[in-house]
């Protein structure tokens, strides 16, 4: 008789306990900065094979240390995404090893779909910069998400329809600053479309970094 698959979103009630290393410490870590990371994405950042990544986060999760988050509604369909974010066990074992509190992120599981696909897109470019920057042999100092520049943001004067100036909150998807080896690091907001914005608003981003800069801004906020 072929052995049915048990549900995606249900752990197994006897796992087969493990030992935390220092590569699922790493893992708990990345899950807690970046929110939300798929299988593929851990795999990219620190293992070998996907089938490691999916054999590990595997055990991770049906002994409690991470969650799923499913942004689809048929689950168990093997095409719908899969994203892990931390559970209790996973936050107290950061925290012990950060040595201050990992507080669990309540609307983690509660994402919109739309949202979650711009964040997974953000994290996907975040992954290549940290992995580029690995190559290269330069640090990535800061990285900032778009929810950690929202909480204190800064505003820009355009102009609006009838020529006016209108304050334009200036809330870019990230911002991320690298030491490349030069005098001083290399700063870079982050706006990321995926083809549902419009070109006229767009542009008026554009816009606002080039006169948030000029009026000096960045040099007042990040230093450059």
């Amino acid at each position: 008789k072929k052995r049915q698959r048990a549900p995606r979103n249900q752990r197994d009630k006897n796992p087969k306990p493990i030992r935390i290393t220092q590569r699922d410490i790493a893992i708990l870590q990345a899950i807690y900065d970046y929110r939300w990371l798929m299988t593929e994405q851990i795999y990219r950042l620190f293992f070998p094979s996907l089938h490691r990544a999916y054999e590990r986060m595997e055990a991770l999760y049906h002994n409690g240390y991470v969650g799923r988050v499913f942004p689809g509604e048929n689950i168990n369909q093997m095409n719908v995404a899969m994203l892990y974010v931390l559970d209790k066990r996973g936050a107290k074992v950061l925290s012990e090893y950060l040595k201050y509190e990992i507080a669990l992120d309540g609307q983690a599981r509660k994402v919109k779909p739309m949202f979650l696909e711009h964040t997974i897109a953000i994290n996907d470019v975040r992954i290549a910069v940290s992995l580029a920057c690995q190559k290269a042999g330069w640090l990535l100092l800061d990285w900032q998400t778009e929810a950690e520049l929202k909480a204190n943001y800064d505003r820009v004067a355009l102009p609006g329809r009838m020529g006016q100036l209108e304050a334009v909150p200036l809330v870019p998807d990230s911002y991320f600053k690298i030491d490349n080896g030069n005098k001083k690091p290399a700063h870079f907001f982050l706006e990321l479309d995926r083809n549902t914005m419009a070109h006229k608003r767009f542009k008026a981003k554009v816009l606002a970094y080039n006169i948030y800069a000029e009026a000096g801004g960045a040099e007042k906020r990040f230093s450059t």
